[in-house]
C-alpha cells in the first residue's frame, strides 16, 4: 500500500512539473508592514494547503528549494 502510494505521489508530481508555469526572476517587494501582513497570511494558510492541495503544495516546496 505504501510503496503504491509513494509510485502513485511521484507520477502525479511528475505529469504536474510539465504543467507548472515559468517562475519570474522578479520577486514580488513589499513594505514593511505590508510583509509582515504577507508572512501571517502564508503561516496561516501554508500548513491548511497540504490537506486541500497536496500536488500544489508539494510542487511550491520543491520550487523553493
Amino acid at each position: 500500500m505504501k510503496k503504491t502510494l509513494c509510485i502513485f505521489l511521484s507520477f502525479l508530481i511528475l505529469i504536474t512539473s510539465f504543467l507548472a508555469l515559468p517562475v519570474s526572476s522578479q520577486a514580488a517587494t513589499y513594505k514593511p508592514d505590508r510583509k509582515i501582513q504577507m508572512q501571517a497570511a502564508m503561516r496561516y494558510a501554508g500548513p491548511r494547503m497540504l490537506w486541500h492541495h497536496p500536488i500544489a503544495a508539494i510542487r511550491h516546496m520543491m520550487n523553493e528549494w
